[in-house]
Formats: structure tokens, C-alpha cells, sequence
């Protein structure tokens, strides 16, 4: 099994009148998902967020066979999307929409 790097980033939305809750509720939540995510393989992480549109961009590296995918289906997982599901922009059946990002360019 390779231990390759694997860089993904997500694009989501956050409703313009729930910044400071969004921001809230990741603060509560980063120490098990710090570990969770630690756990699942990945090792830099980084979420940035534009106060005047409510764009959010998540940003991580993890080793190769790991990915935000693992985590789906776990408990911790779906108490957090729960958490944030009222405050993020969602789709029709109400759940957040998450974008995948394709990676143009990348220098270390």
C-alpha cells in the first residue's frame, strides 16, 4: 500500500447570517474532529472562509488510501454535517452542498 500525499480541497456556502455560528459550532467540534481526522490519515487541514460571500474552502492533505470519504459514514461525521446542515447552503432534499475542488496548480 502506498503512502502517496492525496490533496483535497471542498467548496461550501455559509448563510451570510450564520457566520458566527458556523464559526461556533467548528470551534466545538475541532477537538474530536482534529482526532477523527488524525485517525483517518489526514495530516494538514485547513478551512478558510470569506466573511462577505460565506465561501468556505476545506483544504487537506492525507496519505494516499485516506480521504474525507472514510469519515463519511462515520458517527462523528454525520453529528457534524447535522450540526452545520441549517447553517450552510443546502440542496433540495436539504443536505450541504459540498464541491469537490479539481486541483490546477500546486508548488510545495
Amino acid at each position: 500500500m502506498s503512502t502517496m500525499e492525496n490533496r483535497e480541497a471542498f467548496l461550501m456556502h455559509v448563510k451570510l447570517d450564520a457566520i458566527d455560528e458556523f464559526k461556533k459550532r467548528y470551534e466545538d467540534f475541532w477537538p474530536e474532529l482534529k482526532n477523527q481526522l488524525s485517525q483517518t490519515g489526514v495530516y494538514d487541514y485547513t478551512l478558510n472562509l470569506d466573511e462577505k460571500s460565506g465561501t468556505v474552502i476545506l483544504s487537506q492533505k492525507s496519505v494516499s488510501y485516506c480521504s474525507t470519504t472514510h469519515m463519511r459514514g462515520g458517527d462523528l461525521f454525520t453529528q457534524w454535517l447535522t450540526s452545520l446542515a441549517p447553517l450552510l447552503v443546502c440542496d433540495h432534499e436539504g443536505n450541504p452542498i459540498v464541491t469537490p475542488m479539481s486541483e490546477i496548480f500546486h508548488i510545495d
